[in-house]
């Protein structure tokens, strides 16, 4: 459920369903919350005391990209009462807080799971060969908007069907802008401390040839989408590296938003991850 604290002189919402099973921290996407998760967080009681933040809410430090992020991770975890070792779910860019902070902390982690997670060589998706695919999703366009959002008055007019805790918050874009501009160099620094850390692992990707298809029928080129696609899918299982207890699918019929387009199967990654037995897709 979602709760109330003061942090910092100021107050703050989070997430902790108050479940006394193993802690598990939930680190959405760069723009997602916890509330996207919302059909997955339910079903890990009892096994999972589930608790998440908003980087936005929470303090000024995502100014300093994943580094200050993990800051914040640390203020929560100590805010919330857990010091065992957690396990992290990250999506997307909330994978990579996840394998920093892994990489950073192994001792205060007890297991992984990493859906479509990007990937600490983020940087060679910019080496293929896709001029396409580089008009639509270069930083520099993204960075420069969310720059104009963090800004902005007119917020409630500009997204009408939005809420005040993201879409009509400044603070929710200043959080995207910093963190998209620093996100490459952090990805790069994290590339010297890869190493087998050797706790239970999960890394879920998406389904190639649905993303292709998808990506064919709004317009963008074939040949550009297998390149890219073929990259990700190598970075993807590359994420195995982290531990020799890691296993890697991926699940058809998924695009990016994998928590959304099949939540079971995440739900069942996370809740099988302590295991000995696989997960059914």
């Amino acid at each position: 459920m979602e709760r109330i604290m003061q942090h910092q002189g100021k107050q703050v919402t989070y997430y902790d369903d108050g479940s006394t099973g193993r802690p598990l921290l939930v680190l959405p996407s760069l723009g997602g919350t916890y509330q996207d998760w919302a059909d997955i967080l339910t079903k890990l009681t009892p096994e999972y005391r589930v608790v998440s933040f908003h980087p936005h809410e929470w303090s000024d430090d995502y100014m300093d990209g994943t580094t200050g992020i993990l800051r914040q991770i640390d203020q929560f975890l100590s805010a919330t009462n857990i010091t065992i070792p957690v396990t992290l779910v990250g999506h997307s860019y909330g994978g990579l807080v996840a394998q920093a902070f892994a990489l950073h902390c192994p001792e205060r982690v007890a297991g992984l799971v990493l859906v479509e997670a990007t990937s600490v060589d983020l940087e060679e998706l910019d080496q293929l060969d896709t001029p396409t695919l580089d008009q639509e999703g270069d930083d520099a366009v993204w960075i420069e908007r969310f720059a104009e959002l963090a800004t902005a008055t007119d917020l409630r007019d500009r997204f009408p069907d939005g809420d005040d805790r993201t879409d009509w918050n400044p603070a929710y874009y200043q959080a995207m802008h910093a963190i998209i501009s620093k996100w490459k160099s952090d990805a790069k620094a994290l590339q010297p401390l890869m190493r087998d850390l050797g706790f239970p692992m999960t890394v879920l990707g998406r389904d190639k040839t649905n993303s292709i298809q998808t990506m064919i029928a709004a317009g963008f080129p074939e040949d550009e989408l297998e390149r890219m696609e073929n990259k990700w899918q190598e970075l993807i299982r590359r994420q195995a590296n982290l531990s020799y207890q890691a296993n890697v699918t991926f699940v058809p019929g998924t695009s990016h938003l994998m928590h959304r387009d099949r939540p079971d199967v995440v739900a069942s990654a996370i809740l099988t991850l302590h295991q000995p037995k696989e997960f059914t897709v």
